[in-house]
């Protein structure tokens, strides 16, 4: 009986999840390359117009809670830094892929004051479909000196 009903219980959530994907707006992501060359190109132009907004929300996995609420925030939080000095550059610091399933991308974006950031990108595999699953940005040096291995004075 226990073993039924732990059956009952995967496909009950099986079939929520696959109704929950069904019923999402996300996009997906055809190309991880062109996607990552826009989100350069919306850095270079200081994330102006909200530029990370579309790029982001279009694309976000069925599975993030709130994506709305979490790109709105750090799209206003990148405009602000980047607003006072510009972008300088963004540099590219690794492209891993983690089984088929992920794609985990890792950039230092250069502020026109010098000030460096790290931004991280993780795409996930739904269904055979890529999303963008997971973003994260910090100044902090001890961020900064995870992402390059070096020690940052």
């Amino acid at each position: 009986m226990k073993a039924r009903n732990r059956w009952v219980g995967l496909l009950v959530g099986l079939l929520c999840a696959a109704s929950t994907l069904a019923e999402s707006k996300s996009i997906p992501v055809e190309d991880r390359n062109a996607f990552e060359k826009q989100f350069i190109e919306c850095a270079m132009e200081k994330f102006r117009n909200g530029c990370l907004l579309p790029l982001f929300l279009d694309h976000a996995s069925p599975k993030m809670k709130n994506p709305d609420i979490t790109v709105a925030q750090i799209d206003a939080v990148l405009q602000a830094m980047a607003g006072k000095s510009g972008v300088y550059g963004v540099h590219i610091i690794s492209k891993t892929m983690k089984t088929d399933l992920y794609d985990d991308r890792a950039y230092i974006i250069e502020m026109g004051d010098g000030r460096l950031m790290c931004f991280r990108l993780i795409f996930e595999n739904t269904l055979d479909k890529w999303y963008v699953f997971s973003y994260q940005f910090s100044d902090d040096k001890e961020a900064l000196r995870k992402i390059l291995g070096i020690p940052i004075l």
